[in-house]
């Protein structure tokens, strides 16, 4: 990542793109999961160098693709993590596509990643495959 003055800097952005723990989508059972999951990003990806930035709301089905290019023209980042929420639910699938798809034109060397769990380990390392040169 080049700085002002065009020099490299070894800080990486990360987007966290998703459904808030509090949004009605989300199983009752799963909040806690979630919200423990995306504190911990916050907390411990700047520790390897990754900036860690939550983009988690207003993310609904009814988003338009007005609303897609404004947040992500608000929130250039190096990586960006689509999580499970909106890849899960089949009514935000087309969410899902404008996401990947603005992700692309707006910013085309970022990297987009999938959780697989939202265990600790596995969020870390999902942002470390977003950039494979952090330790």
């Amino acid at each position: 990542v080049k700085t002002r003055r065009g020099k490299m800097s070894s800080v990486k952005t990360f987007g966290v793109i998703g459904l808030h723990w509090d949004h009605p989508m989300v199983p009752d059972n799963m909040r806690e999961v979630v919200q423990s999951g995306c504190e911990m990003m916050v907390r411990e990806l700047p520790k390897i160098g990754i900036e860690t930035e939550l983009l988690l709301s207003p993310v609904v089905p009814d988003m338009t693709q007005a609303d897609v290019e404004d947040l992500l023209t608000k929130h250039k980042k190096d990586a960006y993590l689509i999580g499970g929420g909106i890849r899960m639910f089949p009514v935000c699938l087309l969410l899902l596509e404008m996401f990947v798809n603005t992700i692309r034109k707006i910013h085309p060397d970022a990297v987009i990643v999938f959780n697989a769990s939202l265990e600790h380990d596995e969020l870390i390392k999902t942002a470390k495959r977003a950039f494979p040169h952090t330790q």
